[in-house]
């Protein structure tokens, strides 16, 4: 037997910390061959419909339930994905982000030695009209930029 932890999530499924209402601690049997990161359990229970969310402590891990099946009056098979933004939520958190203080839409560069995000500034050479199309002779860096 092991234990089953139902919840429900109320966030995002790429959210890291989600906001879990906890349910019924329910002691269940793994089926015959089962994964520990797409496990299937059965339970017994008078109804699991209103849960999305699972943890098993044994393995240490959260999971999105992806499907439950009724086996009969009061038994029910449940269907598990692992979430592992959730159960490494801990380690996650812990990992300093650069791109969390950078509202950058692409044209800002991060300088490792400094810690600091910087603008890049590119100058304007030359604007040259081609009336009669590029010529055949020549390397050229197009850029077109406006209406």
């Amino acid at each position: 037997m092991i234990d089953l932890e139902l919840l429900v999530n109320a966030s995002e499924r790429n959210k890291v910390n989600k906001s879990l209402t906890t349910g019924p601690v329910l002691s269940g049997a793994l089926r015959d061959v089962s994964s520990i990161l797409d496990p299937v359990i059965r339970v017994e229970a008078e109804s699991v419909s209103s849960y999305n969310y699972a943890h098993i402590p044994a393995f240490g891990r959260y999971y999105f339930i992806t499907d439950i099946v009724s086996i009969r009056t009061g038994l029910w098979e449940i269907t598990m994905h692992v979430d592992p933004l959730e159960t490494y939520r801990t380690q996650l958190m812990g990992v300093p982000c650069i791109l969390e203080a950078s509202t950058s839409t692409g044209m800002d560069e991060y300088q490792a030695g400094s810690g600091q995000w910087v603008a890049k500034q590119k100058e304007l050479t030359d604007i040259i009209a081609f009336p009669q199309g590029l010529p055949q002779e020549g390397e050229f860096i197009l850029i077109t930029a406006g209406g």
